[in-house]
């Protein structure tokens, strides 16, 4: 390939990613940024289909479909995926770490669709173990900071099979070898170090199962937690002016929350609002998603105390700024709105819960028909009908629900047979039935 048409074409695309590694879809770009226009997007997508292009740019297919599944498009990022995922295998090993990646992302793409979750953390892990081992084998090509960033990703996968020894003494070693490549006060290192207090609050909260971690073992997390909080008072300066770190303050902020030092997250949540002027950085929409995902983390906090009616302000100041970000039917402005929804649920505001329901549902299924968020604001709208005492209304919305569900997905689909075992369904039937023998018998006398 000639080498300014290969560096035109490299620009371009890396201009996709990057608009869109913003949070802005591609609809956006065109109206906020103005550097691509619509055709212009079309061919970038045909072209990274084109054989010669793909082999030229093997790195770039992954970065695609994660872009894509971050801004939760997930049929396009399937779809795409595959296609490139074909066209790979015939220039480059089954075990290439560019194909390893793009498998890793089609798999997230396919938790999306209802697929077994256990049997895609394995497939997962799988693929990421076999990228470490092409890292460690080529380590004149790949960097240290990218097997490091992929063995933090491990990390992360063997807590979802809850193998936290694993995952501690795993984290232990990479915190070690950020901290020797970067040292200590570098976003990175803090990320790792995050890690290692996730790992150990994991593994003490297991071993505890079912009584919480005594005062013994929170006593071994203290070293840990002065290190974090250490971290966040000595870079404030680098809040709003580094992203890196600004991310890595969130990350550190959501550990102390879980681990209990909920007072302190909530005083970083504050830090990072003032820092970054409540996300508004010159315009970077990266900072305005920190402050969305603090702002989503003290929701739960004040979940967690039970102070619901502040934590429904404070998710409906997520979805409002979600809106102001994304539109408002962006996926993850949907998602932020069922945050709402369920904080009226507890409070017992049901009228106004089902109405957001069916406004949610609505978008959903006009912009996102296959994704498995239909299926579970419809059953969340069966139970708050059961709730409000409609009960036929409630039943019979179950069974559209499984009927539609069997004609999208067929028999087999692991989401339809949880809908027929629906736990509420038997009896939902029994009390719908005792009704209208009950209205009949009325009728009769």
């Amino acid at each position: 390939m000639e080498a300014d048409k290969k560096r035109h074409i490299e620009n371009h695309l890396w201009d996709l990613i990057r608009l869109t590694k913003c949070n802005v879809t591609c609809t956006s770009v065109l109206r906020t940024h103005g550097v691509l226009e619509q055709e212009d997007i079309e061919e970038l997508y045909a072209s990274i289909l084109n054989p010669i292009i793909i082999a030229e740019f093997t790195h770039l297919p992954w970065r695609i479909v994660d872009v894509l599944n971050i801004t939760k498009r997930f049929d396009e990022s399937e779809n795409m995926g595959n296609e490139m995922l074909q066209l790979l295998a015939k220039f480059i090993p089954l075990d290439d770490p560019d194909l390893c990646r793009l498998k890793y992302q089609l798999a997230v793409a396919a938790l999306t669709r209802g697929q077994e979750h256990e049997e895609l953390l394995k497939r997962n892990l799988e693929i990421l173990q076999t990228l470490k081992i092409k890292y460690v084998e080529n380590k004149s090509v790949f960097s240290a900071s990218e097997t490091l960033a992929l063995e933090g990703l491990l990390v992360e996968y063997l807590h979802e099979f809850k193998q936290y020894k694993e995952a501690l003494a795993l984290a232990h070693k990479t915190f070690a070898q950020q901290k020797e490549l970067n040292g200590l006060n570098h976003w990175q290192t803090i990320d790792a170090l995050v890690r290692v207090g996730n790992s150990f609050y994991g593994l003490i909260f297991s071993e505890s199962i079912p009584n919480p971690p005594g005062a013994e073992a929170m006593e071994q997390l203290k070293p840990i937690v002065s290190l974090l909080k250490d971290a966040h008072e000595g870079n404030l300066e680098l809040i709003g002016k580094d992203i890196n770190w600004t991310n890595s303050i969130y990350n550190l902020m959501e550990s102390l929350a879980n681990i209990g030092e909920c007072e302190f997250a909530a005083k970083i949540v504050n830090d990072v609002i003032e820092r970054t002027n409540n996300g508004d950085c010159n315009g970077d929409k990266r900072y305005a998603r920190v402050v969305i995902k603090c702002l989503d983390t003290l929701a739960c906090m004040k979940t967690y105390e039970g102070t619901l009616e502040e934590a429904l302000t404070i998710y409906e100041n997520v979805h409002s700024k979600y809106a102001s970000l994304k539109g408002h039917n962006d996926g993850e402005t949907l998602s932020a709105k069922l945050n709402v929804i369920l904080k009226l649920v507890e409070l017992e505001k049901l009228e106004e819960a089902l109405d957001c329901y069916k406004n949610v549902l609505e978008s959903l299924e006009k912009y996102y028909p296959n994704n498995m968020q239909v299926i579970d604001v419809q059953t969340s709208m069966v139970l708050v009908l059961a709730k409000m005492g409609r009960l036929k209304e409630s039943w019979e919305l179950l069974n559209d629900c499984e009927e539609q569900s069997t004609n999208k997905f067929g028999h087999d689909h692991p989401i339809v047979k949880r809908l027929k075992s629906h736990p509420f369904k038997s009896r939902l039937e029994s009390c719908v039935k005792k009704q209208d023998k009950l209205e009949n018998s009325e009728k009769v006398d």
